[in-house]
C-alpha cells in the first residue's frame, strides 16, 4: 500500500490540517512507519490502514450552526414535512376528533354512499340567509 495515500485519507478525515505535512512526516519516520502509525492507532484510536468504519470523525463530534438549523427547519415546513415525534405528539393530544375531521369524515363517507348534493349533506337548506 502507498502509505503516502494511507496517512492522506487518515489525516483527510481525523486532522485535515495536516494533509500538507504527510510527505515532511513520513520523511521523518522513514523506516519507522509501523512505529509512527502505533502512534497515531493510540492518539486518533484507529489504524490508518484500516480507516473503516470510521468511528470519532469530524463528523460525529459537527453540529449545525443556528443559521443551518433554521434553513432546514424551513425546508421542512415548505415540504410540509411531519416528524415521528410530532406525529405522534398530535395523536396523543387528539383524544377526540375536532368537528373539521368530524366534518371531514361525515362529508366522504356521505358523500360517497349517496347521490345527494353537498348542500343537502351540509344540512344548509333550512337555514335563513345572511342578512
Amino acid at each position: 500500500r502507498n502509505l503516502l495515500e494511507l496517512l492522506q485519507r487518515f489525516y483527510v478525515i481525523y486532522k485535515p490540517e495536516n494533509i500538507m505535512r504527510c510527505e515532511e512526516i513520513l520523511m521523518r519516520w522513514k523506516g519507522q512507519e509501523t512505529k509512527l502509525f502505533g502512534i497515531i492507532r493510540r492518539k486518533y484510536g484507529c489504524n490508518p490502514c484500516e480507516l473503516f468504519p470510521i468511528r470519532n470523525g469530524p463528523r460525529d463530534r459537527a453540529s449545525l450552526t443556528v443559521d443551518q438549523k433554521e434553513v432546514i427547519e424551513q425546508l421542512f415546513v415548505e415540504l410540509e414535512y411531519v416528524s415521528p415525534e410530532e406525529e405522534q405528539e398530535k395523536k396523543d393530544n387528539k383524544s377526540s376528533p375536532d368537528w373539521q375531521d368530524r366534518f371531514v369524515k361525515y362529508t366522504t363517507t356521505n358523500a360517497t354512499n349517496s347521490n345527494h348534493k353537498p348542500s343537502t349533506l351540509l344540512h344548509t337548506d333550512n337555514l335563513p340567509p345572511f342578512s
